[in-house]
């Protein structure tokens, strides 16, 4: 009779993974946005599998991983959207499980610190158990398509458990960032103009989409007849003028009257906020008044331009 040594069991298997989806719009901090995974789990075993205790392990991969040792992590290269663009490698994510503690791993690699399951003492042989995972996302990541959409974030959950029975079993999580339109106009500035000075210098903007579009509209607080842009002085006399844009690439276009859109559509190329990368601008902007006549008495003329942007 051939007596079979007892069978020595540990499974984990992954049951469920969700991450809410993550407003892309939020302030990033340290160029990172937050997010939070939950992940449903199932540890089992019929032994001590090993010297006490047993422990458990749980990381991100790019492939998933069954039934293999305590390798299991895969990582894409760089700029085909896993986890080193998503995260960065060896970016440090914390997690806790249930009452059985709390870890931390590094991208790419397992915890160094593993969780013991069951507890000393413990006679469970099967538990579900939720980790919380608090993972950092790369906000360029988020952004590297400039268009508002949701943005698709995909990774493997992995985990392992046992000592001398290693088990692998892993999960795929798909969640979004969902990026809104974004849209931002920076250095404007008062100008002067005198009577023999009619024509301001040209004033230096950064003009920002995520759509990389853009559509301007000036409103001008006085307008003379016809819905001009105007000057005016405290007796209510009017001096016309128009604005002048003009872009990198020497697109030119004058407005003049208070109309809807009116500063029409602009495409550019710019995916820093601050036009960091064309030297923090990529369009100008003048004031040109409309010459001076003697029927104009002397005094100040003053007018408020509100410059609205808007996605396109």
């Amino acid at each position: 009779m051939l007596l079979q040594p007892p069978t020595v069991f540990a499974q984990i298997e992954m049951i469920s993974a969700e991450m809410l989806p993550i407003d892309a719009n939020q302030p990033a901090v340290n160029g990172k946005v937050d997010g939070i995974v939950q992940l449903r789990f199932k540890l089992t075993t019929d032994s001590t599998c090993g010297d006490q205790p047993t422990y458990f392990r749980l990381t991100f991969s790019d492939a998933p991983a069954t039934n293999g040792s305590n390798s299991g992590i895969t990582l894409l290269p760089s700029g085909q959207g896993g986890l080193r663009d998503i995260m960065g490698q060896g970016s440090q994510i914390s997690y806790t499980v249930d009452n059985y503690g709390k870890a931390d791993i590094n991208v790419g690699s397992w915890p160094g610190n593993r969780l013991q399951w069951p507890s000393q003492g413990s006679n469970l042989t099967s538990e579900v158990l939720s980790a919380t995972f608090n993972v950092k996302i790369n906000a360029s990541f988020i952004e590297a398509n400039h268009n508002p959409a949701v943005k698709k974030i995909s990774f493997y959950i992995v985990g392992w458990y046992g000592n001398h029975c290693d088990f692998n079993d892993s999960i795929k999580l798909d969640t979004g960032a969902v990026q809104g339109s974004k849209v931002k106009i920076s250095g404007l500035k008062d100008v002067a103009l005198t009577d023999r000075k009619t024509e301001s210098d040209y004033m230096n903007v950064c003009l920002y989409s995520n759509t990389m579009e853009a559509r301007l509209e000036f409103s001008g607080a006085t307008q003379a007849h016809r819905n001009i842009f105007s000057l005016s002085n405290s007796a209510g006399s009017d001096i016309p003028y128009e604005v002048e844009v003009l872009d990198r690439q020497g697109i030119k276009k004058t407005v003049r009257k208070n109309t809807p859109n009116n500063g029409g559509d602009w495409s550019f190329s710019e995916t820093d906020e601050n036009c960091s990368g064309s030297g923090g601008w990529n369009m100008q902007l003048k004031i040109k008044a409309y010459p001076l006549s003697s029927t104009h008495p002397p005094g100040i003329y003053t007018d408020t331009m509100t410059v609205t942007a808007s996605p396109k």
